[in-house]
């Protein structure tokens, strides 16, 4: 027989199989990972006493389940026969390992359920905490919980405690915390409930902040930790700042170029520093000189040199320019971004915002612990932490030292994917392990498809043990870094691709500090056929195309109902979907095109049709009272009430539906089946709370015949939904009915349609590229190029930021700026550009992961943005704008892109579905409208503050005196202030009105800045005359900051607030203070005059309401008038 070609890393192959070394392997996608894995294993089996001397460790039951399934029958197999021939040197002669394996242990060790010891994580942290609860710190028989059950027990601690601090006293100091939380939160509980489960689920990755909630209330505490975590952060930045800079030909010749710009009068000489700056806090002043003077704002490079910019005429000719102009973009990027950076981590009010979060969070983990410990579960960061604290024990337990001398061999499969807790439990197996006393570490992964950084994955711990495994308090335990290069899956025209695309665009000049990783070409496998390259098909280029993503799905629709005859037997079609934006977009063309396609978690299933119908019934059931729930019981498919019998029942003299219901069912002349209905509805609500509501609700669906008409509108995919929604109502079963609803509801926001059984034997599947990791495909399709990893960050900043620190375990947690304040503090800030940086690393992972499930073909779509002159937008930061970077196309017009590229793409402009032959479905016109005429609202609310006429140039502005935030709260402190004089109290010193101020968002610099200012206005305003009458505290009537509303007229409320209202004997004075001040260069007669007339309508509002509240006869004798605290100046109307 003639022999294969060897493979390219046939070596190392066959070496990573020496039990008697320890190795890192890097296995790229279609390199055999598991085939090493498994060879490995059977080796070590051979070779040991017993196979608990080796341990596999995986990071999801499936891969457990498929190294185990593996061994299995290769080990039984081989105890059968002997393998029939010698495998060639070059090849992994899996059958002779496994026949070796099989004579050195007998059968019943082999072959029982559960001898081989292949487990997740999690699995083997189980094992270790069930055999020793006591010394893991844990009750005994505990169950593990995760996914919607654990989320369900951390919703309900939340709420738990709500519930407990609204029944606190006002200055209880947690309740304290969750009133100023949800201030800086808009006062929106959903989303701090959400931050608190958030953070439960990464509760691990806090335990310094937790400990000090535990110890110590000082705030000051808490900004030495921040400040601690900011200097890091920044050091680190600034270390790789100055090492991108020295390693530039300015940065090498600095010292000469500022003795140069010295020795000309150059005034930038006295900017910059005569030596390139220090990588700490002192230097950050200086490195913010050199981009202060070499860049522009946007972090350009300047390109005009003068003495206007500090330098002298000709400089841009000379060759310090030239320099200058060479600076590499990743320098400029870090020397652009330390601007924005400050010594201080946060002013005092973010301090004080960490505080009451911590606190907040502190507690809810406290409520979620005493949740798990009544209900007896624990979830996975209990459980890794538990698993720790025995290998942490001073004094080991006789478990810990059985694992321990007879664990020889450790394997751990896909190690780009493990946490820090995890990490650290494989620092604690090893513990005390010596290199060549007969142990062996094994680690294989591949950092490009680390893809779980939700997860908490940390890419660097597989990157950083290539050069050994780095523990905390113990020597480095070598590691022999090896890497696969042959990919057995795809075809060579596809790698080759591959490799051109992500060498040099994708993952070109990777940078650690956000996650980012190196990329190793891959060679195809001997003698394998050339294959095709990619196609791409890009749609709106034509500018005309109304609806360009429909366009699209319909182009992949019809490629696949062309391609599925010729699909080879046995093989696969993937549609691997970045998102689930488009989904149903994509389901549609598919269904019209008549392809069935397996869908994995899919569409949600509360988007069915018939799902929002078996919820009403379900509502109905548990609340009588829900009349809408009625109302969709009753238009129900299977019960089918028409609109007129409808109208008859809205129109009975019972207040509630059921009543009505009932009422109408007792008539003489009512339809046997509404009787039917109403009988077995009496039968039904009988069992409420004394039968499970999954059971009632079966019941009453199989006495109305339910299932058919289900059948005859959802087909079998609607019937199986209806099945699922059943599942759900039965898990959620708590006994309780009102608890069962709210689970069942909550159970079905994240839950997903179970695929179309018409479609279970469909070779297409849908599914979402991280579905897709592991698996293979013939054919893949990946649409939705265009998508944008960071929309949803940009779009909305999260509410807080919890980040590791770059070449450190070191984690920050930083809070976003409330919404009335300008900017997120610097802390903030950087950790926003960190998230941003790994999301987008990911993301190239995510696409790498993608493009490499295919085997022989790969079809890319996507819809393309084109600017004012229909050039193509080079659309940054996403898959398709790393293809048009890679291959140039970016400001080219759409017919100018080539229909072959550089690199071997096809390219497919504007293609049409109907060019394949395929008639689809033409788009759907529906009816008019029905009119409806909107109920309107019973009243309408009407500040007099809304009333002000704003003029032309009145309306506040950006270049007056103060910035918007600066305004309002110095418009807000100021009112207080005169409130407080008002009631005889002596003014606040300047500290006081500073941290009012920080509390309304100012930066603390600023509050200070602006404390003295508004102490000394109100302090000089005080003494004018009428001001000091006016906040006399002993009027007879006098009303301050008085709330007040009224109804002028039917339908109409105002409300309004006065800021000062006195009677003293003879006068009635109305007077509305005003912090404003003329713009630069106006007039203060223009001024005065142009505010009278702005505000002369809320004055007069306010004298009507205060007229009628106060009884007065006549409106006259209040008298009104605006106070400008600036100008000590009351202007009368």
């Amino acid at each position: 027989m003639k022999s294969s070609p060897p493979l390219a890393d046939s070596l190392i192959r066959r070496q990573v199989l020496d039990i008697e070394q320890s190795f890192h392997l890097e296995a790229p996608a279609g390199s055999g990972k598991t085939t090493q894995l498994v060879a490995r294993f059977l080796n070590l089996l051979a070779r040991v006493n017993h196979p608990g001397e080796i341990l596999v460790l995986t990071f999801n039951r499936q891969a457990a389940g498929e190294v185990k399934l593996r061994l299995f029958n290769l080990l039984r197999q081989a105890s059968n026969r002997p393998p029939g021939r010698q495998a060639a040197d070059e090849e992994l002669d899996l059958h002779r390992l496994a026949y070796q394996a099989a004579q050195a242990h007998p059968p019943e060790v082999l072959l029982t359920p559960d001898s081989l010891p292949v487990m997740t994580f999690h699995s083997f942290c189980h094992q270790l905490v069930r055999q020793a609860p006591y010394e893991a710190g844990l009750a005994p028989g505990l169950e593990l919980i995760e996914g919607e059950d654990q989320h369900w027990l951390q919703h309900q601690a939340v709420e738990m405690l709500r519930r407990h601090l609204m029944d606190q006293p006002g200055e209880h100091l947690v309740r304290q915390a969750l009133i100023n939380r949800l201030w800086r939160l808009d006062n929106n509980w959903p989303r701090l409930a959400g931050e608190l489960i958030d953070l439960i689920s990464r509760r691990d990755l806090l335990s310094d902040f937790l400990n000090l909630a535990r110890l110590s209330q000082d705030p000051g505490k808490y900004q030495e930790v921040m400040q601690n975590r900011w200097e890091v952060l920044v050091c680190q930045d600034l270390q790789d700042l100055q090492a991108a800079v020295a390693a530039t030909p300015l940065g090498r010749q600095w010292s000469d170029f500022w003795h140069h710009l010295r020795s000309v009068g150059a005034e930038a000489a006295s900017c910059l520093p005569a030596q390139l700056p220090s990588a700490d806090l002192d230097g950050l002043t200086d490195w913010q000189a050199l981009a202060h003077t070499l860049l522009t704002k946007e972090g350009k490079v300047r390109q005009v040199w003068g003495p206007k910019n500090g330098f002298y005429a000709g400089f841009k000719k000379t060759g310090w320019a030239e320099l200058i102009q060479a600076l590499p973009p990743a320098a400029l990027d870090r020397l652009h971004r330390c601007r924005e950076w400050s010594r201080l981590a946060a002013s005092p009010s973010e301090v004080a915002a960490l505080h009451d979060l911590v606190l907040l969070l502190s507690q809810a983990i406290d409520s979620y612990e005493q949740l798990c410990r009544e209900r007896q579960v624990l979830d996975f960061i209990a459980l890794e932490q538990a698993a720790l604290r025995l290998f942490e024990a001073i004094a080991p337990n006789d478990l810990m030292l059985l694992w321990d001398q007879r664990l020889k061999h450790l394997l751990v499969d896909e190690f780009q994917d493990t946490s820090q807790n995890q990490y650290h439990l494989l620092c604690r197996i090893i513990s005390g392990w010596q290199p060549g006393e007969d142990r062996s570490l094994f680690v294989v992964g591949d950092p490009k498809q680390s893809i779980y950084g939700w997860r908490e994955a940390r890419v660097q711990f597989f990157v950083q043990a290539a050069q050994g495994l780095r523990c905390p308090d113990q020597p480095t335990f070598p590691l022999e870094p090896q890497l696969l290069t042959t990919n057995f899956r795809s075809s060579p025209a596809l790698i080759t691709w591959v490799n051109e695309l992500f060498e040099h665009t994708v993952m070109s000049h990777p940078d650690p500090a956000v996650d980012e990783v190196k990329f190793h070409a891959a060679t195809p496998k001997p003698e394998a056929a050339a294959g095709v390259p990619p196609e791409l098909a890009l749609f709106g280029i034509n500018g005309t195309t109304e609806q360009p993503r429909q366009a699209e799905a319909r182009w992949l629709a019809a490629q696949l109902k062309q391609r599925l005859p010729d699909l080879p037997a046995g093989e696969r079609i993937g549609i691997l979907l970045f998102t689930r934006t488009h989904l149903s977009i994509y389901l549609e063309a598919l269904r019209q095109a008549g392809v069935p396609v397996k869908v994995k978690e899919g569409l949600k299933l509360s988007a069915d049709p018939l799902v929002p119908y078996l919820v009403n019934l379900t509502r109905a059931l548990v609340r009588p009272q829900d009349d809408l729930a009625w109302v969709g019981v009753l238009r129900s498919p299977w019960l089918r009430l028409n609109l007129d019998s409808l109208a008859a029942l809205a129109q009975a003299p019972a207040a509630r539906w059921w009543d009505k219901v009932r009422c109408q069912a007792e008539r003489q002349n009512c339809a046997p089946e509404l009787q039917t209905l109403v009988a077995s509805l009496e039968s039904a609500r009988r069992q409420v709370g004394r039968q499970p509501l999954a059971a009632i609700v079966t019941e009453l669906l199989h006495r109305w015949s339910a299932w058919s008409a289900m059948a005859r509108l959802g087909g079998a995919a609607g019937v199986a939904n209806a099945r699922t929604y059943l599942e759900l109502l039965a898990q959620a079963e708590s006994g309780l009915p009102e608890t069962t609803l709210a689970r069942t509801l909550f159970l079905l926001e994240n839950a997903f349609q179970p695929a179309d059984p018409q479609a279970s034997r469909s070779p297409v599947e849908m599914m979402t590229v991280h579905g897709a990791k592991g698996l293979e495909f013939n054919q893949v399709f990946l649409p939705f190029l265009d998508w944008q990893p960071l929309q949803r960050l940009r779009r909305e900043p999260p509410p807080f930021l919890l980040e590791q620190i770059p070449h450190s375990r070191i984690q920050a947690l930083a809070l976003a700026k409330p919404a009335h304040q300008d900017k997120h503090h610097a802390l903030y800030t950087r950790l926003w550009q960190l998230r941003q940086g790994r999301i987008l690393a990911e993301a190239r992972r995510l696409f790498y992961v993608a493009v490499t499930r295919a085997k022989a073909n790969l079809f890319l779509s996507a819809v393309v943005r084109l600017d004012s002159q229909g050039r193509l937008n080079e659309m940054s930061d996403t898959p398709l704008g790393w293809i048009i970077g890679h291959e140039g196309w970016a400001g080219l017009l759409g017919d100018q892109l080539p229909r072959h590229s550089a690199s071997g793409l096809t390219i497919h402009l504007d293609p049409v579905a109907a060019a394949s032959g395929i008639e689809l479905e033409s788009p759907r016109i529906l009816p008019a409208p029905l009119e409806f005429t909107p109920e309107p609202l019973p009243y309408q609310v009407v500040m007099p503050s809304s009333l002000a006429v704003w003029l032309p140039s009145s309306e506040p502005v950006a270049n007056s005196w103060e910035s918007g935030l600066v305004r309002r709260a110095r418009g807000e402190v100021i009112h207080r202030l005169l409130a407080r004089l008002a009631q005889g109290n002596n003014l606040p010193g300047p500290d006081a009105i500073a941290a009012a101020l920080r509390g309304l968002g100012l930066e603390d610099e600023e509050a200070r800045s602006q404390a003295k200012e508004i102490l000394n206005e109100v302090a000089a305003a005080r003494q004018e005359p009428f001001l000091a009458y006016l906040l006399r505290p002993d009027h007879p009537q006098a009303w301050t900051e008085w709330r007040l509303e009224d109804c002028p007229q039917p339908g109409l409320m105002r409300r309004g607030q006065i800021d000062r209202l006195i009677f003293d004997g003879s006068e009635w004075w109305l007077v509305d203070y005003k912090t404003g001040r003329p713009l630069p260069g106006e007039p203060i007669s223009e001024f005065l005059a142009r505010e009278t007339q702005t505000y002369r309508p809320q004055l007069l509002a306010y004298r009507e309401m205060a007229v009628q509240t106060l009884g007065l006869a006549d409106a006259e004798p209040i008298r009104l008038a605006l106070y400008y605290t600036a100008l000590r100046q009351k202007i009368s109307l």
